[in-house]
């Protein structure tokens, strides 16, 4: 074989031919029809992405598990009457929560201003008034005018130390919202200053003074 022949062979096989050219052309036709399907579907993709993704969280977010901590209280709350801290007491959370405000304004009138077991018996006289009904009176007095005056000023936990903060002197618990309140309060002071002269006064110290010498 010549060196013509040979070379004549090898320029054959690096030149394609009339079929190649066909097989070619189809070749590139599937490249670009595959690649124009590409193109048509990536901005659904893309829109898919960001519909359906979820957004970075912020740099000063608070993860879940410490946002949803709860605050461990006490199953008491401190009640103090006035500034009276020489004789504190402790009522049950639940049951304060449970007694409501206005019943829980009666309960602390009976414990700090006057019980009602303090009343005396009853006895009937055609000339006087008896002592049990000149308690009563002064009680359902007091009582009265307490509820128009006294206060229930809070000491709220506080989330760094899960203890009580400060009394919050401007802030007075109402009836709304009872319940949530009291599950986040670690003491509650009683502001009520008895009014200096009320009817039945002197009659109400005399009734006492009486009882206590039994």
């Amino acid at each position: 074989m010549s060196l013509s022949t040979v070379t004549t062979e090898v320029e054959g096989l690096l030149t394609p031919s009339s079929d190649d050219s066909t097989v070619v052309d189809d070749l590139d036709n599937n490249t670009l029809a595959t690649a124009e399907q590409q193109d048509t579907t990536k901005p659904l993709l893309e829109t898919n992405q960001v519909v359906g993704a979820n957004p970075p969280p912020l740099p000063d977010s608070i993860p879940p598990q410490h946002a949803q901590k709860s605050i461990a209280l006490p199953p008491h709350i401190i009640i103090l009457y006035n500034d009276r801290t020489d004789s504190p007491t402790a009522w049950g959370r639940i049951g304060v929560a449970n007694l409501g405000y206005h019943e829980f304004g009666r309960l602390v009138f009976d414990a700090f201003v006057l019980h009602p077991a303090r009343a005396p018996r009853w006895t009937f006289s055609l000339f006087e008034k008896s002592d049990h009904s000149i308690f009563w009176e002064t009680y359902n007095y007091l009582k009265a005018d307490f509820f128009s005056k006294a206060r229930f000023v809070p000491q709220f936990a506080v989330r760094s130390n899960y203890q009580g903060g400060l009394y919050e002197d401007l802030i007075s618990l109402q009836s709304v919202g009872w319940r949530e309140m009291i599950h986040n309060v670690v003491s509650i002071r009683v502001e009520y200053k008895m009014p200096e002269d009320y009817p039945g006064k002197r009659d109400l110290h005399r009734i006492l003074t009486r009882s206590l010498r039994g």
